[in-house]
């Protein structure tokens, strides 16, 4: 997820205004960018909403495939990926928890 997130955080504006439409985190992010807050705050707050996002895409049971948007395909591409990396991850958890 790390690894994720750190590409979520390059692209993080980008991936939610051409890539995967969740209004709540478009919504938090237009707030931020026309709030008066000093500049390490922003950052802050961008980061935590990157981080919330990455694990809502990465730890998600379901993907709502009407709000991906499929005209930039390396986003779309991106946060596919992701979604499965993670349902991997859950699988291997799920594993781990029921072979004890």
């Amino acid at each position: 997820m790390l690894f994720c997130f750190v590409i979520n955080l390059c692209l993080y504006p980008k991936i939610i205004y051409e890539g995967y439409n969740l209004e709540q985190f478009k919504d938090a992010e237009e707030e931020l960018v026309g709030s008066q807050r000093n500049a390490r705050r922003k950052k802050v707050s961008k980061f935590l909403n990157c981080l919330m996002f990455t694990g809502f895409i990465f730890w998600g049971l379901k993907l709502d495939p009407e709000k991906i948007r499929v005209a930039n395909l390396p986003l779309s591409f991106w946060i596919i990926l992701q979604y499965i990396i993670g349902l991997i991850c859950l699988g291997y958890i799920a594993n781990v928890i029921i072979a004890k």
